[in-house]
This record gives C-alpha cells, structure tokens and sequence, in this order.
C-alpha cells in the first residue's frame, strides 16, 4: 500500500494479554512520532470487528496475538489498490510460472543440490500464499472510496 510517508494514520493495536498491552501503551509516544499517527494510538483488547477499509496485521509469540490495525480511508484509493493488486498478482503468477517450470523439469531435483529444491518448493509455498493473500487484499480495496 503506497501511503504517502507523511501522512498521518490511524493505527490500533488490539491484544488480550495485558503485560503486551501496557508496553504499547507506554511506548505510544514513540508509535505517534514514528508513525506519524492521528491521534492517539488505540490499545485494546481483541475483537472479531474490523473497521471497513482498515488492513489488518498480526504478530504471534509465547505470550499472545497482537494485531495492528491501520484504516488505509483517505490515504488510499479502491482504484489505487486495485491497480497494485493487479500489478503484484502478474509479477507473483510469472514468478510462479517460473518456479513450478523450474520444478517440473526432468532431472531437475536429481541433478539439483538438495538446498536448491527446497528453496525452489519453499519459493512455490510463498508465492501460492501470497497470491491468496492478494485475494484477502482486494476485498478490503472494495471497501476503500474512489
């Protein structure tokens, strides 16, 4: 997404564990002059509800699920994002084509060293993934304002 830098943002962060929750609530003056947010940065408890046109990101560790919520209205287009979806969803589904070419050739996992297949199957895994996630981003594009 291609917000311009010195916009300013509305961010949330949404966690159930209260020891994460105090941390970002004591580091919000840092988020707000590092991110450049509007207004204060939002700390709360998780919710299913997400806000129409806000994207979503989450982080996993032993303590707990942390998302980061950032409303893109106002700062992106529906055509904008649509127009970098499709741009990004041509360059994963030629890099894929590459890949399965690369993986369907005879011989290739014979004569290949063993690293070189993995990180061609594990190329494969990643760009499957993020082309459905380019799925996931263009249904939040329609909620965005032309």
């Amino acid at each position: 997404r291609e917000i311009h830098p010195a916009s300013r943002i509305k961010v949330a962060v949404r966690c159930d564990s209260a020891d994460i929750r105090a941390s970002f609530e004591r580091l919000a003056p840092f988020f707000a002059s590092l991110v450049k947010t509007e207004g204060d940065l939002v700390v709360a408890p998780c919710s299913s509800e997400r806000t129409p046109g806000t994207a979503v990101g989450t982080v996993a560790d032993e303590r707990g699920l942390v998302e980061v919520r950032v409303d893109l209205r106002g700062h992106v287009t529906r055509a904008q994002e649509l127009a970098r979806i499709e741009r990004e969803g041509k360059r994963m589904a030629k890099d894929l084509a590459a890949v399965e070419k690369k993986l369907g050739s005879k011989g290739f996992a014979d004569r290949a060293p063993a690293e070189v297949v993995v990180e061609a199957q594990a190329q494969r895994v990643a760009l499957t993934s993020g082309i459905a996630q380019l799925e996931d981003a263009r249904a939040l594009a329609v909620e965005l304002e032309e």
